[in-house]
């Protein structure tokens, strides 16, 4: 539930919604780290949970859950809990694609429109996290989603991806005007559905 608390300061701050893509690469907000600050200022994480004994748990959880990599000097129970958040955060991200992201003409254009950076692709095809610093179109996303399932860990996340299809909804979504584009995004769904059944095996 309080994963996302630091989401809050970040529209504030930057007047957006929860659909905006900012592409300004030079911006540098953490809302992971945001979300942490919020929770111990005033003990406001009292508001939810009285115990505090698990107050380094939740507060690891959602430091870590928007981090490229877990830090490595996590115990075991934390390693634990930040693997089911991230995972969680990931299935839902890519829920949303499909029904609350890209809703407007324009953005829907833009993704149709769009190139695919090739540090991104690179990135998805080497089966890693593609990193968000080389985006260059708002198609890229569809592309950074989708290498959600290499930031996956548990079995059961995976089950639930292909129970939905939800990557082929995502990717299927839109009419890529750019043949290239096109071509790309047809292999990375079928690359991500074989992923997808390998870690289901």
């Amino acid at each position: 539930m309080l994963h996302d608390i630091g989401r809050f300061e970040q529209y504030k701050i930057y007047n957006k919604n929860s659909n905006s893509i900012i592409l300004d690469n030079t911006i540098k907000f953490n809302h992971g780290e945001a979300g942490v600050g919020i929770l111990k200022r005033d003990n406001y994480i009292r508001k939810y949970i009285e115990d505090s004994k698990y107050d380094k748990i939740i507060l690891t959880a959602v430091y870590e859950h928007n981090r490229y990599e877990l830090s490595k000097n996590l115990s075991k129970e934390e390693e634990l809990f930040c693997k089911i958040i991230k995972d969680a955060d990931k299935l839902d991200i890519i829920y949303e694609t499909i029904y609350y992201y890209w809703q407007e003409e324009d953005r829907i254009k833009q993704v149709e429109l769009g190139k695919l950076s090739s540090q991104m692709l690179e990135d998805f095809y080497s089966r890693k996290l593609a990193n968000n610093k080389n985006r260059i179109s708002e198609t890229d996303q569809i592309l950074r989603f989708s290498s959600f399932i290499y930031d996956i860990n548990f079995k059961y996340s995976f089950e639930m991806l292909k129970e939905s299809d939800n990557i082929s909804k995502m990717i299927d979504r839109f009419d890529y005007k750019i043949p290239k584009t096109k071509q790309e995004m047809m292999k990375v769904k079928e690359i991500a559905n074989q992923y997808i059944e390998e870690k289901i095996k």
